[in-house]
């Protein structure tokens, strides 16, 4: 994989990174250095994307707009997020739609091939069973 962030030394602080394209991101830690001074360490991580993941105080202070103004902001991306959803969700009802239709089709097909296919049958069964009586002078 890709290394976007590497420090040594870290016993604390914080660290973010943007990706370009949506999918699964892999985190791993690794306590280097030599082997008397590896101890067991314990880490304590808090993962956030999309919103939750903003951080409105840093454009505040760069911006420097008032309380009302960040939570203008907020109001937007949430209504960004919301309008992306809706998209995706109308994307992925309109995909399945689609599929139910041509499942749709491909069984009643089947249906009517099944209805032939048996009707044949019975009527090939009805021919040769009248024959063989005949045959054997059965009628």
């Amino acid at each position: 994989g890709k290394v976007v962030y590497e420090r040594d030394n870290l016993y604390e602080g914080k660290f973010a990174f943007t990706t370009d394209s949506e999918g699964d991101v892999t985190t791993c830690f690794k306590n280097n250095g030599p082997p008397r001074y590896k101890m067991p360490r314990r880490i304590k991580i808090k993962l956030r994307h999309g919103l939750e993941a903003q951080d409105y105080e840093k454009a505040l202070k760069q911006d420097d707009i008032s309380s009302l103004g960040r939570q203008l902001v907020e109001v937007e991306e949430l209504t960004k997020n919301i309008v992306h959803d809706l998209k995706l969700s109308k994307n992925f009802e309109s995909e399945m739609r689609d599929l139910s239709e041509l499942i749709c089709g491909r069984v009643l097909f089947f249906g009517f091939f099944t209805l032939v296919v048996l009707f044949g049958a019975g009527f090939t069964q009805t021919k040769w069973l009248e024959n063989y009586m005949r045959k054997n002078k059965m009628i």
